[in-house]
């Protein structure tokens, strides 16, 4: 058994000054062995110890004048898992035993004393009854400190340390980094779309992902690097000693890795990406909050510019241009000011060569910085928080634009609308859209939603969902992008929807009328094998064309047929290219389609 700490010298102490020393917070083990001393000034022969109960096991905290027969018998009390089985062998052996306990009935410890002998009366067992309120005393006085330290350091859902605490961590490992002449490396991890999941999901399934997130990466770094929670959806790594910045890329590679595998929570399976800002730090190169604000700079340029990957901080990521501000100030006013408008671009069918919808495209036409690229202001939407509002404003501008169009006795077709994802989370979704189509008088069917497969695989339960209520009610759904993302077969024969968009990035490839690019004809064929339309994108040139109508592609759209045009030219454009139907603009192509 290992020395007990000692009192601070052999005479006995008052009950006031040990409690004094519970107040002013002095060691626990200094604090406990003062107050064992108490009882031999209640009785002289008296020897004391006091053993601490954690674990299911009592371990010996402090003692006052133990005899070595007094130590040998503590070996035995220390395979005690109860206090019957404590109780039981002290009174074998004429020990007096008495609990402490707080106010709970928490069994805490016990306080053990030897050579009480016969010696029982009112005034002892009274001195008793406060040396193991103090003992109790200074050991919660303890746990509470403890508890605040380990709150103040800790984040309280995962149990991760805190941003509080990695700021102290990282200051303190670059200081030793740079007498050590070492490097440090700093990951910044974001998850994509949390929000989204919390507010469809509920912030309880949020809660857990984020749990199980936390799990996945201390298993990934062990315990060679260091992992806190920023809050929110942030988690950060901290890479003392790494050889190079390689060695950090590597690691936050494995950190990405963590989310390859499906998120499980009660019912609900979860694809869940990451994006992450790394910072390197040679000796003396950098200070902690220089380290941390490359690291998080680095993060918001990657889930700007290439989300679910990992981007090392460059000094450019830093150099916002002038412009840019201007424009964020201008597009928060945009919708106000009426400078957005919507634009249609034609979708065709290829067999009958007629006009089958209108892709509603979104424009800024700001009167002094002109045509802004919807590339450029819908991620600065998304980033400073009004996609929403702008989403839902595209929704209802289209609807009422196929109102007017109807009015004017133009063929019926459908209008195809993109869905941006805050508007999809929203479980009210499918109800507005269909109150949008009542109020406009449209038919259900003459509106078309575009839905990325990127955004249904965040939450595919709560996508099912909304697509199988938009189809009851007669919306025409579109899978956009289709074969950029996670294209998985099991996931997409479970979906509702009427036809997969072909990304525009397969149509590319297409460059001679004989080619077949595998992984295109792959897509076409999985989709009519599951009873889906197929739609492609970004049609260009006759070759593409060709190519497309021999693979059984049944509608195209692209500058072959139309670029996109504001929505009072539309009639023209529909007048000028049918009567009837809408002719392919060049009649040996016709003849070249219709034979393929």
């Amino acid at each position: 058994m290992s020395a007990l700490p000692r009192p601070v010298d052999d005479c006995t102490i008052e009950p006031t000054a040990a409690l004094e020393m519970v107040v002013r917070g002095a060691s626990l083990h200094r604090t406990l062995a003062a107050i064992a001393g108490i009882v031999s000034g209640e009785n002289p022969s008296a020897r004391c110890a006091i053993l601490l109960f954690e674990d299911e096991r009592f371990t010996p905290a402090a003692e006052h004048n133990l005899l070595p027969c007094d130590r040998e018998l503590m070996r035995s009390f220390q395979l005690c898992s109860t206090l019957k089985y404590l109780n039981d062998l002290a009174r074998q052996n004429g020990v007096e035993v008495r609990p402490l306990m707080t106010q709970t009935a928490e069994l805490i410890g016990a306080l053990v004393v030897f050579g009480m002998g016969q010696a029982s009366n009112a005034s002892l067992n009274q001195g008793l009854e406060q040396v193991c309120l103090l003992a109790t005393l200074a050991v919660e006085q303890k746990h509470l400190t403890e508890e605040l330290s380990y709150q103040a350091h800790h984040d309280p859902l995962t149990h991760l340390w805190n941003r509080t605490w990695m700021e102290g961590e990282i200051k303190r490992v670059l200081m030793a980094a740079n007498q050590a002449k070492t490097n440090v490396g700093l990951a910044a991890i974001g998850l994509d779309r949390l929000r989204v999941i919390n507010d469809v999901l509920g912030c309880q399934v949020g809660n857990e992902l984020l749990r199980q997130v936390a799990r996945r990466f201390l298993e990934a770094i062990r315990s060679r690097f260091v992992l806190a929670r920023d809050g929110g959806d942030e988690f950060t790594v901290l890479m003392p000693g790494v050889s190079s910045e390689a060695e950090v890329a590597e690691a936050s590679e494995k950190l990405l890795q963590c989310f390859n595998d499906v998120f499980r929570i009660g019912d609900h399976e979860l694809i869940v990406s990451a994006s992450i800002g790394t910072a390197f730090a040679e000796p003396a190169s950098l200070s902690g909050p220089d380290l941390q604000n490359r690291a998080h700079t680095a993060l918001r340029y990657a889930k700007k510019r290439s989300p679910g990957r990992i981007a090392p901080f460059h000094r450019s990521m830093v150099n916002i241009p002038p412009e840019r501000l201007v424009m964020e100030q201008h597009l928060r006013f945009a919708l106000q000011k009426r400078e957005l408008e919507l634009y249609y671009q034609p979708q065709i069918e290829l067999q009958t060569g007629l006009l089958v919808g209108m892709e509603a495209l979104l424009r800024w036409n700001h009167p002094a910085l002109g045509f802004i690229s919807p590339g450029t202001f819908i991620p600065l939407a998304e980033e400073i928080g009004i996609i929403e509002e702008v989403g839902d404003w595209v929704l209802e501008e289209a609807i009422a634009q196929k109102e007017e169009w109807n009015a004017q006795h133009l063929p019926r077709f459908r209008v195809a609308v993109n869905v941006s994802a805050m508007q999809f989370s929203r479980n009210s979704f499918a109800n507005l859209v269909a109150q949008k189509i009542r109020r406009a008088r449209i038919q259900p069917r003459e509106l078309e939603l575009e839905i990325t497969e990127s955004l249904l695989m965040t939450n595919f339960d709560h996508g099912v969902r909304q697509l199988s209520l938009l189809r009851s009610l007669g919306v025409l759904i579109a899978i956009d992008d289709f074969g950029t993302g996670h294209s998985s077969l099991a996931y997409l024969q479970q979906l509702p929807a009427h036809r997969l968009k072909i990304d525009r990035m397969f149509v590319r490839e297409i460059s001679h009328k004989e080619e077949r690019p595998p992984l295109l004809s792959s897509i076409i064929g999985m989709a009519h094998a599951l009873g889906l339309g197929v739609i492609a994108e970004g049609v260009e040139t006759p070759e593409q064309l060709g190519v497309l109508s021999a693979m059984n592609c049944e509608e195209i759209q692209g500058y072959y047929f139309a670029k996109p045009m504001a929505a009072r030219d539309v009639p023209a454009w529909i007048a000028k290219a049918m009567p009837g139907a809408v002719l392919i603009p060049n009649r040996s192509e016709e003849l070249l389609l219709r034979n393929c």
